[in-house]
């Protein structure tokens, strides 16, 4: 049992290591980017008419935050990718992975810790 937790930087390739890992493992794959989406379509706003409701309202910020945690403290065989994803709480039985990729001129790093 495990949660593999995917954050760092824009365009350094968390989502497409985030589901093959996940492919590869029989894991399930999530994404704090599905967590808006399903927030926005339960407030009946466009992804774009949610981000300017959350640029303004701090609780919607928790709300994610408090969704991504429960998914880490109520499942295991699975694949979180969202940058705040190794600094939340997960299952205390699951074994914990982090992956961190950064971009740094035109290069991308990753380091793995557990």
């Amino acid at each position: 049992m495990a949660i593999i937790r995917v954050s760092g930087h824009l365009g350094a390739g968390k989502t497409t290591i985030a589901e093959r890992l996940a492919n590869a493992l029989g894991y399930e794959n999530h994404y704090t980017g599905q967590i808006f989406r399903d927030l926005a379509k339960e407030k009946g706003l466009s992804i774009e008419e949610f981000y300017k409701e959350l640029a303004q309202d701090k609780c919607l910020e928790k709300e994610i935050d408090k969704r991504q945690i429960h998914l880490m403290l109520t499942k295991d065989n699975l694949v979180v990718q969202g940058r705040m994803a190794p600094w939340f709480i997960c299952n205390p039985k699951a074994k914990k992975v982090n992956v961190f990729f950064k971009v740094f001129n035109a290069t991308i790093f990753f380091a793995i810790e557990s």
